[in-house]
């Protein structure tokens, strides 16, 4: 076994658990101090047994028929500034005839804080597709939003949780959007960003229908 003397003033900068000169076996003794001696090898840890491996289960493809999914009932629904005779029970009522409004606004920026929600009280759902039905005239969809935040609550009812802001429009006046909450929740909030224009050029936000599965 090599020693190193070494005086005071040297030792200063000297790791001493981690400065070994590339010896194999290194210890730094002061002036005058008989070396300790080399403590027993320790013994060979046992071989761990070997741990069985799980397969990861790969997730299941995206559910495409409609049959596998259940229609959540919506009890209860509120709206940002509706216009009168256009309220916002007319999301949950199950016709596409009848059509929520807010009041017109001066702008496409959402400065009057518009909203929709609905939810199921006070029965909870796991949130797997959401449905928004436009409001369909003439071969058209009118004052879908071009930009909308989906939110839903938390398991207890006590705060939205952001689920993404999106951009899809409705074809034929219907967007589906496979959506998960997770966990469980009573209902879905949609707040727009950007509002398009009516038949007459006027900035609304309407919706027909917003349905819920799980």
């Amino acid at each position: 076994m090599a020693y190193l003397n070494i005086g005071a003033d040297d030792r200063r900068d000297l790791d001493l658990d981690q400065e070994c000169f590339g010896l194999s076996s290194c210890e730094i003794l002061h002036r005058g101090q008989t070396p300790a001696a080399a403590a027993p090898a320790p013994a060979p840890a046992p071989t761990p047994a070997p741990v069985a491996i799980v397969p990861v289960t790969p997730p299941p493809p995206p559910v495409a028929d409609p049959s596998q999914y259940r229609r959540v009932s919506l009890t209860m629904a509120e709206a940002g500034s509706p216009l009168a005779g256009w309220p916002a029970v007319h999301l949950i009522d199950q016709n596409s005839g009848t059509v929520f409004s807010s009041i017109a606004q001066p702008q496409s920026n959402n400065v009057d804080h518009l909203f929709i929600a609905a939810w199921s009280l006070p029965q909870p759902f796991k949130l797997r597709k959401l449905v928004l039905k436009a409001r369909y005239y003439d071969g058209a969809s009118h004052c879908f939003p071009g930009r909308y935040s989906v939110y839903v609550t938390n398991s207890i009812n006590s705060a939205w949780v952001l689920l993404g802001t999106y951009g899809q429009q409705p074809v034929n006046g219907t967007l589906e959007l496979g959506l998960s909450s997770g966990d469980l929740t009573y209902g879905v909030l949609i707040i727009p960003h950007e509002l398009s224009r009516d038949n007459y050029g006027n900035f609304h936000f309407q919706m027909s229908e917003i349905e819920v599965y799980e």
